[in-house]
């Protein structure tokens, strides 16, 4: 703490993961409190759960999501790369924005997707009964960066601004 104090950065930039040997491999039993409704509770749009992690990869993220709806609704973005496989028996429907447009695609059984940072997109399906798995790494944005790019309330004007904003 004190020398992230005189250096002025954050604690967390100087330390580094312990080795644990029990991490070795990582057993999570399924659990209700591993478990939440996506957006909230009353109006649900997915059932996510929250897969087994390691500390010596604190950025890789993995989730079930289970498709709740029909209804087509773009309510999710990451700064992390998201690899997506359908691993229920109903085909998915993902929509995504890039550039001021819409796109959808049918995601059927079996099949996996890769993602990029930053795209603005959500799940739907007709039988509302959609399966997918989910997993989450980040790229060469270290941690530090996403914090403070996760305080911003503009997220796009990062990526859009050509010009100085600050004198």
């Amino acid at each position: 703490t004190k020398v992230a104090n005189l250096l002025n950065i954050e604690v967390g930039d100087l330390l580094i993961p312990i080795y644990k040997p029990e991490e070795e491999v990582v057993v999570e039993h399924s659990k209700p409190e591993n478990k939440f409704l996506y957006p909230e509770k009353n109006n649900a749009t997915y059932r996510i759960e929250v897969l087994a992690r390691t500390s010596k990869m604190p950025l890789l993220k993995g989730f079930t999501v289970e498709v709740l709806t029909d209804q087509q609704e773009n309510n999710l973005i990451t700064s992390l790369h998201s690899y997506i496989y359908n691993y229920g028996n109903s085909d998915v429907i993902i929509t995504w924005e890039n550039q001021g447009s819409s796109y959808q695609e049918i995601i059927c059984k079996q099949d996996s997707l890769y993602m990029q940072p930053f795209v603005k997109h959500g799940y739907s399906c007709a039988r509302g009964d959609g399966k997918l798995y989910v997993v989450r790494v980040s790229g060469s944005v270290n941690l530090s960066t996403q914090r403070e790019l996760s305080y911003m309330a503009n997220i796009e004007r990062v990526f859009n601004e050509t010009k100085c904003w600050f004198d």
